[in-house]
C-alpha cells in the first residue's frame, strides 16, 4: 500500500499546498514516502518512486538539485544544510554527501562525498557543523567554511571521543541533543539560551562540549521494552525547545511560549524539564505511549504506538491539525495568537500515522 502525506501549516511560499495561495493550508499529497528537509520557506520531499519534489520558494538551482539527487548511487534519506549556500544528504547507505550551490544556476550539481558508514546525520547552523552518527555508536562532526569567491567548502573533522554509545541525534540552528547508553541517558551541546539543553539558565548560558543533562542523570537503566530489550531515548530539537521520549513517556525543556512544551498548567516557577501533559476530548488526563517526537519552532508533534497523533503550541497557521478551535490567548500572552498548552490528538487526518515531521510552522503526517 502507498503512503500519503498530510501536510498542515504556514502556506505563504506553497510549501504546504504549491497550487493555494492562501497563507494557511492543508493538503493530502498521494504517493510520498518521506519528508527529506522542512524549512519555513520550503519542503522537499522523496516519493514512492524514489524521485525528489520541492515544494516553495526554491534555490535557482532546484531542477539541477533535484535530478542530481536522483542520479546519487542509493535512495536518499534526508536532506540538511543551508539551501541557500550548500547541501548534504544521507544516503540508504550510510553515506554522507555534500554539494555547494554557488551562484551559477546552470553549473552542474556535484555531490561529493563527507562520511561514510553513517547511521543519522544533523546540521547545526550557528555552529556551521555536520555531526554524524555512525552505525558502530560514535559521533562525528565535519565543520564547513565557505569560500566567498568560489563557493568552496572546506570541512575540519572531529570525533567526539567522549561521548558514550550514541543511539540518536537532533539538532536545531543553535543546539545539540544525543541519546546516549549509560546512566546518563541525554547529553547535550550548544545554546542554552532557553534552557533548550535542559539546564538552568542562571547557572549555563552555553555548552562547548557534550555534557549529560542532570534531569535524566541514572534514568538510563531503567528503560525496558515489553520483551525486556533496552528501549532507547528518542530526542527532537526546535529552535528555542527539546524534546526527549523516555520509555514512552515525553519530557519538553526550553522555551514556553505559546504552550510548546504542553506542561499544561503544571509548571512552576523553577522547573526546567517536565513530562508533557496529554488531553482527551473530555479534557481528562490519557496516558500515551510516544514513540517518535517533532519539534517546530512554535509547536511540538508527537506520534503514538497507536499510530496517532498529538500536538500542542502555536496554531496561528493552523500546524495543530484539529477540527477543535485551541483556547484563547489569555491577557498575559505576549500576541494573539491561537496556541495550546497541552497536547491534544490531531483530528484532521483519518487513517494510520506512521511518521511525524515538522517544519518551523508546519507539520507532517505519513499515512499508510
Amino acid at each position: 500500500m502507498c503512503n500519503s502525506l498530510r501536510a498542515f501549516g504556514f502556506n505563504g511560499f506553497g510549501q504546504i499546498a504549491p497550487r493555494e495561495t492562501s497563507v494557511k493550508a492543508s493538503q493530502i499529497h498521494p504517493n510520498i514516502k518521506r519528508v527529506l528537509l522542512a524549512t519555513w520557506e520550503a519542503t522537499i520531499v522523496l516519493t514512492e518512486e524514489n524521485t525528489v519534489q520541492w515544494w516553495g520558494h526554491a534555490s535557482e538551482l532546484r531542477q539541477q538539485l533535484c535530478a542530481s539527487l536522483g542520479g546519487l548511487p542509493n535512495p536518499i534519506q534526508c536532506l540538511f544544510g543551508d539551501i541557500d549556500a550548500w547541501l548534504a544528504t544521507l544516503d540508504a547507505h550510510g553515506t554522507v554527501w555534500y554539494t555547494a550551490l554557488g551562484h551559477d544556476s546552470t553549473a552542474d550539481v556535484r555531490w561529493l562525498q563527507l562520511a561514510s558508514d553513517a547511521r543519522d546525520a544533523v546540521f547545526c547552523r550557528d555552529m556551521s557543523t555536520v555531526f554524524v552518527l555512525t552505525a558502530s555508536g560514535h559521533v562525528e562532526s565535519y565543520t564547513a567554511t565557505v569560500e566567498k569567491t568560489t563557493a568552496m567548502i572546506h570541512f575540519v573533522k572531529r570525533r567526539w571521543a567522549d561521548l558514550p554509545h550514541v543511539y540518536a541525534i537532533a539538532a536545531s540552528a543553535t543546539h545539540v541533543i544525543f541519546s546516549t547508553a549509560g546512566l546518563d541517558p541525554v547529553y547535550a551541546l550548544g545554546s542554552n539560551r532557553f534552557s533548550q539543553l535542559g539546564l538552568d539558565t542562571a547557572t549555563v548560558q552555553r555548552l562547548d562540549e557534550c555534557t549529560p543533562v542532570d534531569f535524566f542523570s541514572g534514568m538510563g537503566m531503567m528503560a525496558r521494552t515489553k520483551d525486556g530489550n533496552h528501549e532507547h531515548t528518542v530526542v527532537s530539537c526546535g529552535l528555542f525547545h527539546s524534546a526527549v521520549v523516555f520509555a514512552g513517556d515525553l519530557y519538553t525543556f526550553g522555551w514556553n511560549k505559546d504552550g510548546r512544551l504542553g506542561w499544561h498548567d503544571d509548571g512552576e516557577e523553577g522547573e526546567v524539564v517536565m513530562p508533557a501533559v496529554f488531553l482527551d476530548d473530555n479534557d481528562e488526563r490519557v496516558d500515551v505511549h510516544v514513540v517518535k517526537v517533532a519539534c517546530g519552532s512554535a509547536h511540538t508533534l508527537v506520534l503514538d504506538d497507536q499510530g496517532h497523533a498529538w500536538s500542542c503550541g502555536s496554531n496561528k497557521y493552523g500546524q495543530l491539525g484539529r477540527c477543535r478551535r485551541p483556547k484563547q490567548p489569555s491577557k498575559n500572552d505576549d500576541d494573539d495568537d491561537e496556541h495550546e498548552n497541552v497536547f491534544r490528538q490531531c483530528t484532521t487526518c483519518q487513517g494510520t500515522i506512521k511518521d511525524v515531521f515538522a517544519s518551523k510552522w508546519g507539520s507532517f503526517l505519513i499515512l499508510s
